[in-house]
Formats: structure tokens, C-alpha cells, sequence
């Protein structure tokens, strides 16, 4: 059975490269808004019956610039089956925005959160639970330059035949659109506390301690007068001693010479 699967996300969102990951191919990737200015289809390089379509990266359906208008008349004239909505997980408010958008078209749709390593090195954790029954879809979890996950996103999306439900704020202002993700970002994504914090975080407590930050004050202060007078006024000496004979020797080397 033949199927169409759109992939549809922000400029920069790692699009393009699941795009390569599924079909096998190269397609140029940049940091600039319109790098994909036009469709690409591809086959799935595990199962030829499955297209693959790269759609240019956008942030609305306002039909503003050519991106946006190849999206739209793709969608009008050229319905795919299923959208992988491929989302930006280090920058989710922004991204979700074309989410709630996505959510209205009533296509079956799965939301591939990408760059997954980064949100683990910088210790983020999605509630993909807290999505899925927010939105109505499966999410999951990718990290398509690293090639993690795509398999099994690609899976879940021939699978998918239920559309997202409609998020009530879609026709509301994009003030309320974002308000609405926060809520939602507030109940589905918390931060772990790492090593390197907790360390921190005990160095602010004693710094900032109410019997402790005088004393530690004036000691800091002194070791800064010790430094820059005893310390540094014996590094002086010796720094001017050395200009000195380095500007000796340079008026002997040109008196040498001129004659």
C-alpha cells in the first residue's frame, strides 16, 4: 500500500536531515529561512511503497512568502496521507506555534521532537505523554543527524490514521496561541538539576550566607590588596628591570649599526 508522508516543521529544525536519514539521500541544509524553497520526494530507503516529501520550513499558514505558499497549495491540491511535524525540542515555544496551526487540518499526524541529544546534555526532560494527549497524536523523540529514532518514527507515522484534535485556541490571537503553549510546556517539560549546578548552588550558599558574606567579603578584599601590592609590586620590578635592559641593549645594537 502506497503512502505519503509530508514532513512540515520551522526553518531549521532539522528537516532536511531527517529527510536524507529516510530516504538515503543528500539535500543541502543551511541556518537561513527558505533553504528548501520547493518540494523534495523521496522513497523511504527501507520500503519504496512509502514517499517521503520535504516541505520548506515555516513558522504560519500566512501565505506571505514562497515557502509558505508551497506548503499551502501542497496541502490544498496534494493532500498527504500523514505529517511528521518535525519540532525544534531545544526551542518547543516557538516551534508548537506550528503546531497548534498543523492540529486544525484535520491529517493524520505524528510530532518527531528532534535534537534529543542536546535536550539530554542540557538535562531537559519531555513528558511525551503530557503532549500526546494534549494534542491528540503520537510524539516521539528523534536525533536525525545522529540518525536516532528515525526508523521508528517513520513506523509509528505509516501507522498513524487518526488526525490530531483541533487545539481550541487556533482561531484566537498568536498572544493567546502562546499563552496556551506554556501552559502546556509548564506541564510537560521539566529541567533535571546537574552536577555542575548543585555545585554551584552550594557556592551560593555560602557567598551569599548572612553571618558568612562580610567575613568573605573583607578576606576577598584583602587577598586582592595583598596581591596587587606585595605580589605586585615585587612583578614590577622585575617586569621594569627587564625593560630596562632590553632598551639597553636594543641602543647599543642601534648605535652599532648607524655607525
Amino acid at each position: 500500500m502506497n503512502k505519503r508522508i509530508a514532513l512540515i516543521g520551522n526553518p531549521n529544525c532539522g528537516k532536511t536531515t531527517l529527510y536524507n536519514a529516510l530516504t538515503g539521500t543528500y539535500q543541502k541544509t543551511g541556518n537561513w529561512t527558505g533553504v528548501t524553497v520547493e518540494q523534495k520526494v523521496g522513497k523511504y530507503r527501507k520500503d519504496k511503497n512509502v514517499t517521503i516529501i520535504d516541505l520548506p520550513g515555516l513558522y504560519s499558514f500566512n501565505a506571505r512568502s514562497l515557502d509558505e505558499k508551497v506548503v499551502l497549495d501542497n496541502l490544498k491540491n496534494n493532500r498527504p496521507d500523514v505529517i511528521i511535524n518535525v519540532v525544534d525540542g531545544t526551542n518547543l515555544e516557538r516551534n508548537l506555534y506550528l503546531t497548534v496551526k498543523l492540529c486544525a487540518l484535520n491529517i493524520p499526524m505524528v510530532i518527531a521532537i528532534n535534537y534529543i541529544d542536546k535536550l539530554n546534555e542540557q538535562g531537559v526532560i519531555i513528558d511525551k505523554n503530557a503532549l500526546e494527549k494534549e494534542f491528540g497524536c503520537p510524539v516521539t523523540f528523534i536525533s536525525a543527524l545522529k540518525n536516532k529514532g528515525v526508523d521508528d518514527l517513520i513506523n509509528i507515522a505509516i501507522n498513524q490514521k487518526i488526525s490530531p484534535k483541533k487545539v481550541l485556541v487556533y482561531n484566537k490571537d498568536a498572544k493567546n496561541i502562546y499563552n496556551y503553549i506554556e501552559s502546556v510546556l509548564i506541564k510537560a517539560v521539566t529541567k533535571k538539576r546537574t552536577r555542575i549546578s548543585n555545585f554551584e548552588q552550594k557556592i551560593d550558599n555560602i557567598l551569599l550566607n548572612r553571618v558568612l558574606s562580610i567575613p568573605i567579603f573583607i578576606c576577598i578584599i584583602f587577598i586582592i590588596y595583598f596581591l596587587s601590592i606585595k605580589v605586585g609590586g615585587v612583578l614590577s620590578s622585575y617586569i621594569s628591570s627587564g625593560f630596562n635592559d632590553f632598551a639597553v641593549q636594543i641602543k647599543a645594537f642601534l648605535t652599532l649599526y648607524s655607525v
